[in-house]
């Protein structure tokens, strides 16, 4: 009995203190979640003003009322007077290294924060670039859908030209090629017997002006023979395929490319980007071109030689759209007729030159204001 008694007043004394220990835990944690939301700084300066009235208090006591404190008791003035020369000295000491701690710290809490706001600017600067290359991609996807819908439109247009209504007609696009290509070589009798005479001008000057006007009354009767061709049955459907692949060159050339070059100035553009937004433009262009028969190449060259190609011409010549055509296999006549298209319309993309690529950026800019100064309609 006496054991489990002794046992159990044991029991009681550890769970007391047990409990005793909870309560204090318990107390502390509660302290420390109440004075959590202080600061080393405003714990500082109380601790400091405190201090301050403390010793203002103190000073006051002893010089006014004469009241004497433990560790304080001065018995003469004279002591007093050594005590604040003492004072002074070290104040005097103390006052200049405290100041410049203060401005080290200073100059050190501004380099901090000239760190974290050039963090700042630099994470924003990513930030934007980042959403700037997401609204890009969204925007080339809706390029793209609307780019493909007019391909498919396209391709059922030169498909519908190209099957006849009638059997036995066969292709229209070569139809329509070879009915030009007869009205052309029969005119073109007068021209070569003027192109036999030129052996007899000994003037370069004067074999090169004869030579321009053979070219300028070549292609005359050439527009004249075209307009007689196309202009006729098929103008309906023509008008409509020619006009359909001048809005997807269109669709192309003004789609927004933005190719960003490290160190470039806003709003102006290098060589290399103005090369580079051409390359992209050029390779959805190829996409078109892939899929032009060389039947079509040849109606194209005689659309945009006439008054209302010349908007449709402005795009062939720019992303060469004649570059397939084969130019031995054409027009056998006596007059230069592939110099009525700039060389660019028939060129590779390695021999564009930047000064070219520049002169049709110059000649896209200025199209904007031919509403206002008309010249010619486009197509």
């Amino acid at each position: 009995m006496l054991l489990e008694k002794r046992l159990a007043a044991e029991y009681r004394k550890q769970l007391r203190n047990e409990r005793i220990s909870m309560f204090f835990r318990k107390a502390g944690m509660t302290i420390y979640e109440k004075c959590s939301w202080m600061r080393f700084g405003p714990v500082f300066l109380a601790v400091s003003l405190f201090l301050i009235f403390f010793v203002a208090f103190v000073l006051w006591l002893k010089i006014s009322i004469n009241v004497d404190f433990p560790f304080l008791k001065f018995t003469n003035v004279k002591q007093l007077e050594y005590m604040g020369q003492i004072g002074d000295f070290f104040g005097g000491v103390l006052n200049p290294l405290l100041s410049f701690m203060a401005l080290i710290a200073v100059l050190f809490t501004i380099k901090m924060q000239s760190k974290e706001l050039k963090e700042a600017k630099e994470e924003t600067r990513i930030a934007n670039r980042i959403q700037d290359k997401q609204t890009a991609v969204f925007e080339r996807q809706n390029f793209e859908s609307v780019l493909f819908r007019l391909l498919d439109v396209h391709s059922r247009l030169a498909e519908r030209i190209r099957t006849p209504n009638k059997l036995g007609d066969g292709d229209r696009f070569k139809s329509l090629v070879d009915n030009v290509l007869d009205l052309v070589n029969e005119n073109d009798s007068v021209l070569k017997l003027q192109h036999s005479n030129f052996d007899n001008i000994d003037s370069w000057f004067e074999r090169k002006a004869q030579q321009e006007r053979l070219n300028a009354e070549g292609l005359g009767k050439l527009i004249e023979a075209v307009r007689l061709v196309i202009n006729q049955e098929h103008k309906i459907l023509l008008s409509q395929y020619f006009r359909n692949m001048y809005q997807i060159l269109k669709l192309i050339d003004n789609f927004k490319l933005e190719v960003y070059e490290e160190g470039s100035e806003k709003g102006k553009k290098s060589k290399r980007q103005l090369r580079m937004e051409y390359f992209q433009r050029r390779q959805y262009c190829n996409i078109l071109r892939a899929q032009i028969s060389d039947d079509e190449l040849k109606v194209l060259y005689f659309n945009c030689l006439m008054h209302t190609g010349y908007g449709l011409k402005y795009y062939v010549e720019k992303y060469s759209l004649l570059k397939h055509m084969d130019q031995n296999d054409f027009l056998q006549v006596s007059w230069e007729w592939s110099a009525m298209y700039l060389k660019t319309a028939y060129a590779d993309y390695e021999l564009i030159t930047d000064f070219q690529i520049k002169e049709f950026q110059k000649a896209r800019s200025s199209s904007s204001f031919i509403h206002i100064f008309p010249h010619h309609s486009h197509q």
